[in-house]
């Protein structure tokens, strides 16, 4: 496996410099797209806000101070030997995403995109070309070497589950494959009392099979995500999904 980590950071310094105009995002467009102004060469720059104002420019500097590319690149090495029994080429780099004052950005949509990633290696030319592993720094999250490893940690192991396990789906694919990432890369939630679980679990049983883009939200990330997207509530707390207690986390996956 070989993954070539390619520096955002510094272009979205650049770009937040410029005034907020309409040459500003066509700067942003020509650091996105290829030379030929056809394809996508900057993948990762599409999560993005071009038009982001001072607390992402900042945070960009705060960044930038930790050596977060630095640090991605270590983590990157760090976890390349999982990957030693596949012969794969892909490129990474870390974005800031504003879900603090984007606009059009509500985090929780953002988290189920990034989470349902398909198997590359089954995709045409051109759409495996525009898959990256994309380590996602939020603007609502202070700046820390701890986020970056976080961040570049779950991409990477999430492309790793989805390569023995394949891509989630489902609700129960969503949140076994989640649940699953949590534990490979080190993190830990608290998990929920004895009754809320139980309900949770109730939950997650009768909707194991729906696809659709509300479950998939309001059973991963509970009631509270579903009231900012306008979803019904289903009576659950905060990280439902991912702090319901289950066995049922691949064990081979889990060192």
């Amino acid at each position: 496996m070989r993954i070539d980590y390619v520096p955002a950071l510094p272009e979205l310094k650049r770009l937040y410099e410029m005034p907020r105009d309409s040459e500003r995002f066509r700067a942003y467009l020509r650091t996105m797209i290829d030379e030929d102004g056809e394809e996508l060469g900057f993948a990762p720059l599409v999560l993005a806000n071009p038009m982001a104002r001072e607390h992402v420019r900042d945070l960009v500097d705060r960044y930038l101070e930790l050596d977060a590319d630095s640090i991605a690149v270590e983590t990157i090495e760090s976890v390349l030997p999982e990957f030693s029994h596949f012969d794969e080429r892909f490129e990474a780099s870390l974005v800031i995403v504003d879900d603090q004052k984007g606009g059009w950005t509500n985090r929780f949509a953002t988290e189920i995109y990034l989470r349902q990633i398909p198997d590359p290696r089954v995709l045409n030319a051109k759409r495996r070309a525009r898959f990256w592993i994309t380590g996602v720094l939020w603007s609502s999250e202070p700046a820390s070497a701890e986020i970056v490893q976080v961040a570049m940690k779950t991409a990477a192991f999430r492309l790793l589950y989805v390569f023995e396990n394949g891509p989630a789906r489902t609700v129960s694919e969503l949140v076994r494959q989640e649940r699953a990432v949590l534990s490979r890369s080190g993190q830990s939630l608290a998990p929920l009392e004895c009754n809320e679980n139980n309900w949770t679990q109730q939950i997650l049983a009768d909707r194991a099979n729906e696809i659709d883009f509300a479950n998939l939200v309001t059973c991963l990330f509970g009631d509270m995500a579903a009231e900012t997207l306008g979803f019904e509530k289903l009576g659950l707390p905060e990280n439902a999904g991912l702090r319901s207690v289950s066995s049922d986390i691949p064990r081979d996956f889990v060192k």
